[in-house]
């Protein structure tokens, strides 16, 4: 990976022709690996190498990118090639979980400043999510499913029907407002970086025209879930750790203060945006599992871990 980098980083930037090697500390590994790139006299930088995924356009992350560099809102591009984009390097850390409700305000402020970038009529990504990636589950997953084995086969078979049987239901709870707003799409405690100034949202891979109380209604779904567990264990839900109704007034009286939006609007969508996020998190992991890969992280129990926490929010719904 070394040689890979450098040269990738000799190949855009001049102030690297002249190194020889390189220190790289991986920062985050999923869709793209992210890598700290620290060069003897010159400025550390972000090395993000582009994973492939059908679920993901890199040219639309990369234009968002841009926009919220260009506002303000996150580290500036460097160089962009062929595979890979390098990236300002900013200080700081991701926050753990539970500094999530500590921090609402702060967060609600970045999802607002994100917000106003752009607003649009459609498409709205949840609906479009539904669609695109319930097909595509099913259809990959049938060309698979008799080479598993009998627990794998009865797991997909088990997420195959409540995908089938759940997708209608999870279209009509996605909220039609009049306007969608440009969204984050991912505003899990992974994606946000605590820095001296404050916090600031990063990695922009399905960041999309959305409901605008989709990013608080993601943020509220992400707090549940554990991704720091040790092994053998990938992740671990803890319903038990639901923001309080205190800090989600306060995530909520933020965002809409800030954003010149009534509570009421965001209210209103907020439960129905958390449903139909857990079945399009759902989806998003069915569609991610490659029985021919070992990503080190249990696609089929995540995309269960999901469905279920769907199926448990519509009780919630008025």
């Amino acid at each position: 990976m070394e040689s890979y980098v450098l040269s990738s980083l000799q190949s855009v930037l001049p102030a690297y022709q002249s190194a020889d090697s390189c220190r790289l500390l991986r920062l985050h590994s999923g869709t793209n690996t992210v890598l700290k790139v620290e060069v003897e006299g010159v400025n550390p930088v972000i090395f993000r190498k582009f994973g492939s995924c059908p679920l993901i356009n890199h040219p639309a992350e990369h234009r968002t990118f841009l926009r919220m560099a260009a506002a303000g809102l996150g580290p500036a591009c460097l160089a962009l090639g062929e595979g890979f984009r390098v990236e300002e390097f900013l200080p700081g850390r991701p926050i753990e979980r539970g500094e999530m409700k500590d921090l609402v305000e702060e967060i609600a402020l970045e999802v607002a400043k994100l917000h106003t970038l752009e607003t649009g009529s459609g498409p709205c990504w949840l609906t479009t999510c539904i669609h695109n990636w319930g097909r595509l589950f099913l259809q990959s997953s049938q060309g698979y499913l008799e080479a598993l084995s009998p627990a794998r086969k009865a797991l997909v078979c088990t997420l195959r029907a409540q995908v089938e049987s759940n997708m209608q239901a999870a279209l009509a709870i996605v909220p039609q407002p009049d306007t969608l707003v440009l969204s984050h799409n991912d505003v899990s405690y992974t994606n946000i970086l605590k820095h001296s100034k404050g916090v600031c949202l990063v990695d922009y891979e399905y960041s999309a025209l959305n409901c605008p109380a989709s990013d608080l209604a993601t943020m509220a779904n992400e707090v549940t879930y554990d991704y720091m567990v040790p092994a053998p264990d990938d992740f671990r839900h803890c319903p038990e750790d639901e923001l309080s109704k205190e800090r989600l007034n306060a995530l909520v009286e933020t965002y809409c203060e800030a954003s010149h939006v009534s509570e009421d609007a965001i209210w209103r969508d907020f439960l129905k945006c958390r449903a139909a996020i857990h079945f399009v998190g759902g989806l998003w992991a069915a569609c991610m599992y490659s029985p021919d890969a070992d990503s080190g992280f249990d696609m089929l129990r995540y995309s269960a871990a999901r469905l279920g926490s769907y199926s448990l929010m519509l009780d919630k719904l008025p």
